[in-house]
């Protein structure tokens, strides 16, 4: 969800689905000063946790996700991996626990007509001068009987800490909120809100978008636009180690 590519355009103001999630959840001054530095200054990107679970669910996806069995063979890998890499054993054991959730929470919804893209999916989406980036882990879609077909999207949620799970409902509906809001003007299928999830693995839930989303819009519009306003103030950190052009 951090992830913040260069689409083409001018690369200022932009944020992450991550970085205006946080950005709404404060109306902290100073907090929200921080995270305008954050977006506009990245640092070097550290290596993701949970990113081979992440990576074991995104191809179980692209392959259809109809056979959860075919994970097993992620999970026979990486409990090899805890006892032959030491080193790397409390990753390997984070990933099963997040797989093995994974698993318990996708039996839990029935899939029978959705097809999911082979790859994660990138919208860029406007909203009062920032580019936001929102990142699909992966897209799907509907078939139906008259022959039409709807879309939607899937960001999947790895958090299990306290301090991660800090206001995960709320952010857990920004974001499918936010799937909708970008699918509508990217997508030339009808995005529904039912399909446009976020996918809780630890909490055990998939929340889909609203259907109410006048209010929530307005907010973001509102933060996006004082977020483009002070963009142009915003120093880099001491130690600043990202790149120049920014």
């Amino acid at each position: 969800m951090a992830d913040t590519p260069n689409f083409g355009f001018n690369p200022k103001p932009r944020f992450s689905v991550n970085h205006l999630t946080r950005y709404l959840s404060t109306t902290n001054a100073s907090q929200r000063h921080a995270i305008i530095r954050e977006a506009k200054f990245p640092r070097k990107i550290p290596v993701a946790t949970y990113g081979q679970a992440k990576r074991d669910i995104q191809n179980f996806l692209s392959k259809g996700g109809t056979d959860i069995a075919s994970l097993n063979a992620s999970l026979d890998r990486l409990a090899a991996k805890a006892v032959r890499e030491p080193d790397k054993r409390d990753e390997a054991l984070r990933c099963i626990k997040a797989l093995e959730a994974f698993k318990e929470l996708y039996a839990t919804k029935r899939w029978s007509k959705i097809t999911f893209s082979p790859n994660s999916v990138d919208i860029p989406h406007r909203i009062g001068g920032v580019l936001i980036n929102i990142r699909l882990d992966a897209q799907m879609y509907e078939r139906h009987d008259d022959g039409s077909t709807t879309t939607g999207g899937v960001v999947i949620f790895l958090a299990q800490t306290a301090e991660a799970r800090k206001q995960i409902d709320v952010r857990r509906r920004q974001v499918a909120s936010l799937v909708l809001w970008g699918l509508e003007g990217y997508s030339q299928m009808e995005p529904l809100p039912r399909l446009c999830l976020s996918f809780d693995v630890f909490g055990q839930e998939c929340v889909r978008a609203p259907d109410a989303k006048d209010r929530f819009r307005r907010d973001v519009l509102a933060s996006c636009r004082e977020a483009a306003i002070g963009w142009d103030g915003i120093a880099p950190p001491d130690g600043y180690d990202g790149p120049p052009w920014l």
